[in-house]
């Protein structure tokens, strides 16, 4: 995979390519200013937002049927969560140059089912319990882009068009969670294991990554464009604390059924934590996305839309993610329209979105309210997109 985007990243450099949002069409405008935009969402693979706001964000006490139900969401490879965000704060465009001032972050936590049997029942007589698959990564890093754009026409295709963008990241923080090792045996005659875990905190890092696309219409209705983001993007981080956490037990031929004792567990168990102030520095892969996008106008008020996204993650359990997706938008009057859209994640999870918008002759408007793998209470994920622009 990283043998093919460097193959078609030097293809598109060499003609000048394309990178950046294929919704900023392009308008009689000479000037465009970005407002302040967001586009984040939430999602996890076992609790709906209907099950976790009555069973699990609630005050009450769980019962051991609840707490078995809880359990029961949680697939066999744990319990999995991811957020993105995006943020513009200011935004532009000239011409052919364009720049934007922003945030983006991004996080995923991997929490093995075993860590949740032991959170949520207490350790059960001759299980044997591994932490091995812990994994977890937050961070946020501000996104300082400029691009730069011109027409590329050739004899097929008369009004291609492409920009090359380049990204500046300054770090704002970062969180890893990583070599977490460790099993816990129980019998009847003994408790036995160790486990190790290791996090690494930073609030310094800087780096970069680059945009390259095309777009072009085909006739006076159909538009279709390609987008590669963040290529080879990356951001090195100033290591400031690294905490190593130890945990231990050898308690053969203590009886099990003294847990009550006063001062059991300490017996038992032995736990160690340091934290050192860190050395060196720690390079994060940002993920690369593929967008591959198409417009169609019929001679209506309506706009349908195409977009399959690829994403060759490797910070979660998949290896290779993938979105597609087909949209509609109804002008509803002169100066407002509603969009909608369904989609996929991978093969089987659903996702919905629903907005509309204003657009009157110098300032646009749109928001948008995201539902993944459901619909309202039913959903496993959400979030919602704002953008606005002022053109002139």
């Amino acid at each position: 995979m990283k043998n093919l985007i460097l193959i078609i990243s030097i293809f598109l450099l060499a003609i000048a390519c394309f990178a950046g949002d294929f919704d900023q069409n392009y308008t009689n405008h000479d000037w465009e200013i970005e407002l302040f935009g967001f586009n984040g969402a939430v999602r996890n693979n076992s609790f709906s937002v209907g099950f976790w706001n009555s069973q699990v964000a609630g005050d009450s006490y769980w019962d051991s049927g609840e707490l078995q139900d809880i359990l029961r969401r949680i697939p066999a490879d744990g319990l999995i969560a991811d957020a993105r965000m995006r943020a513009t704060v200011l935004g532009g465009r000239y011409r052919d140059w364009s720049f934007s001032v922003g945030m983006r972050g991004d996080g995923y936590a991997n929490v093995p089912k075993d860590i949740a049997e032991i959170a949520l029942l207490g350790s059960q007589m001759d299980n044997h319990y591994t932490f091995s698959d812990l994994t977890g990564l937050s961070y946020a890093v501000g996104d300082y882009r400029a691009g730069y754009s011109r027409a590329l026409p050739i004899k097929q295709l008369p009004n291609l068009r492409g920009e090359i963008g380049l990204h500046l990241y300054q770090g704002v923080f970062m969180n890893r969670a990583e070599d977490a090792t460790g099993n816990l045996m129980i019998t009847d005659e003994l408790i036995q294991g160790d486990a190790s875990f290791q996090s690494v905190q930073s609030t310094s890092g800087s780096g970069l990554g680059f945009d390259l696309g095309l777009s072009t219409p085909l006739n006076e209705r159909w538009q279709v464009g390609m987008v590669i983001q963040n290529i080879y993007g990356f951001v090195n981080w100033q290591i400031d604390e690294v905490t190593t956490a130890n945990l231990s037990a050898n308690a053969a031929g203590i009886a099990i059924d003294s847990l009550d004792d006063d001062g059991y567990l300490d017996r038992v168990f032995v736990s160690e934590s340091e934290t050192v102030d860190g050395s060196g520095s720690y390079s994060l892969a940002l993920t690369p996305e593929i967008d591959l996008m198409s417009v169609y106008d019929p001679p209506s008020k309506w706009q349908f839309g195409g977009r399959m996204l690829l994403i060759p993650r490797e910070t979660t359990s998949h290896q290779f993610e993938w979105e597609s997706s087909v949209s509609s938008a109804f002008e509803t009057t002169n100066w407002s329209f509603l969009r909608s859209s369904v989609g996929l994640y991978g093969w089987f999870d659903p996702i919905f979105e629903l907005g509309g918008g204003l657009n009157f002759s110098n300032y646009e408007v749109e928001l948008r309210f995201i539902s993944q793998h459901g619909l309202l209470n039913s959903a496993y994920g959400g979030g919602f997109l704002l953008s606005q622009r002022l053109m002139f």
